[in-house]
């Protein structure tokens, strides 16, 4: 039996997300920098007048540093 441990680079998909723009106001309440995704949180007031939270996730720190 030979076994190899070789460097494996991560697959991140994006086929599971809309692919649509969607505008909204809102207060952003946390903002996380880090690897491998950051986030964004925000309050969102529906058309009903709930507050929604929305959470937006967005590519490293690394590139959104650039």
């Amino acid at each position: 039996s030979l076994v190899m441990a070789l460097p494996v680079s991560a697959h991140h998909s994006h086929g599971n997300y809309a692919k649509e723009f969607i505008d909204m106001e809102g207060v952003v309440t946390e903002v996380a920098l880090v690897n491998p995704h950051s986030w964004v949180f925000m309050d969102v007031t529906d058309d009903s007048g709930q507050t929604v939270e929305w959470s937006l996730e967005g590519t490293n720190r690394v590139v959104l540093e650039r």
